[in-house]
């Protein structure tokens, strides 16, 4: 059964799968001006334990509005919900879906019922520490919620004891001393404001405070909190002494963009090779995370093991150093590297994958309707060409299941060099099966 089919299959076994017939119950934990906290438990419990695969979408409208906005969809159970205006009544929905579903052709994949609660963002200036009540509304379009009041305690109480207006310019200031990889200033405003700031704040994407490209990092001082990551920003600006920084201060290795991307992930697509050892010295097992597409780290740095990106070989040879599953599939049914055939076609990085244990595919079969050699000669990767061929025993005289041979297919691409020493290739193995029959 091919990748398609059985994603396909995977798409229509959730569609045949009901919802869970109970909602989680949404909760505010922090007003502000301009921004309110959401999360959705069940009980006390976190959604994701109890109920795998599934995705939320939350939407937000002032109180007397009918149309609903989006502002979050994907796998985390809680948002910060941005852009709001003061002293004004907000209502917000939570609707679920199975994620597999979400990639089918469905037009709405989403429950038809919904968990609904209601909270009003502070005055501009009023103090930070006030968290409203809010009330889980009975709908008749959803389960029965019970009325639900939230207080803030102690310590909720000590992160909110600034004034709103203090934490924006703090969060402005540390995030530009992240960007400017300024570990001095990092260190003077955790040590000051280190209990009062949230490491693991989310903006209307689902994004952490560790999570958004430094080109985001613009300060909106007086209009609205800057929600940069700030791991994020130090694993892209490169600076291991700012991750140890954010990690010994609570900032969570396993939190994910919407795609399924952790730090490691994202250290790894920006080439922060120093970034990436300090995390993986913190959590190991992040080597082995999937992001939503099926992707892991190793398969990203296969990916960009290319002689424009730094530390591109490095960063693969890290990962591989952690005992990752080198051959792991994506959905696919691709390797690292297979994918780095398809792509950065590094010569070097292909002895690291091989060394460790990756498959090359030198038959064709449903599976796998191209070999690495077709791969590699198709994408124009002439020494992996010639490596493959030389030193790992590739054939260029397999055919697909069309009749293409890694020949043809760099004919097609236009790589007339690969094309030459292909028929090089071929003459030698002509020459020697002459001999042979002599």
């Amino acid at each position: 059964m091919s990748a398609q089919t059985a994603a396909s299959g995977s798409a229509a076994a959730a569609a045949q799968q009901p919802l869970p017939s109970v909602l989680p119950v949404l909760k505010v934990t922090v007003v502000q001006a301009r921004s309110v906290d959401v999360i959705w438990t069940y009980g006390n419990r976190d959604p994701r334990y109890l109920f795998s695969g599934l995705s939320y979408q939350l939407s937000r409208a002032e109180a007397d509005a009918l149309n609903f906005e989006v502002v979050y969809e994907g796998e985390e159970p809680m948002c910060v919900v941005g852009d709001l205006k003061p002293l004004t009544r907000y209502r917000f929905k939570l609707r679920i879906a199975f994620t597999s579903s979400l990639n089918s052709s469905a037009k709405d994949c989403w429950s038809k019922t919904y968990s609904e609660v209601e909270a009003t963002t502070t005055g501009e200036y009023s103090n930070a520490g006030h968290v409203a009540s809010c009330v889980a509304r009975r709908s008749t379009r959803t389960w029965g919620l019970p009325r639900v009041r939230l207080h803030c305690g102690r310590g909720d109480a000590a992160i909110h004891a600034l004034n709103e207006s203090v934490l924006v310019k703090v969060t402005a200031q540390i995030t530009r001393a992240v960007i400017e990889a300024d570990s001095a200033k990092v260190t003077a405003l955790l040590n000051e404001y280190g209990k009062q700031l949230s490491m693991e704040t989310r903006d209307k994407n689902g994004k952490t405070l560790l999570m958004v490209r430094r080109v985001y990092a613009v300060y909106r001082l007086g209009h609205q909190m800057l929600t940069a990551p700030l791991r994020q920003l130090a694993c892209q600006s490169g600076s291991p002494e700012i991750v140890r920084m954010l990690l010994a201060g609570g900032a969570s290795t396993t939190a994910t963009t919407r795609s399924g991307k952790t730090a490691l992930s994202i250290a790894v697509t920006f080439g922060s090779l120093k970034a990436a050892e300090v995390i993986l010295q913190h959590d190991p097992e992040q080597v082995k995370l999937c992001d939503v597409g099926g992707s892991t780290p190793l398969m990203w740095a296969a990916e960009n093991a290319s002689a424009n990106i730094r530390y591109g070989v490095q960063m693969l040879e890290l990962l591989l150093q952690y005992g990752v599953d080198v051959n792991q599939e994506d959905p696919r049914g691709q390797t690292a590297f297979d994918r780095l055939c398809a792509t950065s076609g590094n010569v070097k990085a292909a002895h690291a994958l091989i060394l460790a244990g990756a498959r090359i595919i030198h038959q064709v079969d449903k599976k796998h309707p191209m070999t690495s050699l077709m791969i590699a000669a198709l994408n124009g990767h002439k020494d992996l060409v010639r490596e493959l061929m030389e030193k790992y025993g590739a054939d260029p005289t397999v055919q697909s299941e069309h009749g293409g041979t890694a020949k043809s297919f760099a004919e097609t691409a236009g790589h007339r060099a690969i094309v030459l020493m292909i028929e090089e290739r071929l003459s030698i193995i002509n020459d020697s099966l002459g001999q042979t029959q002599k």
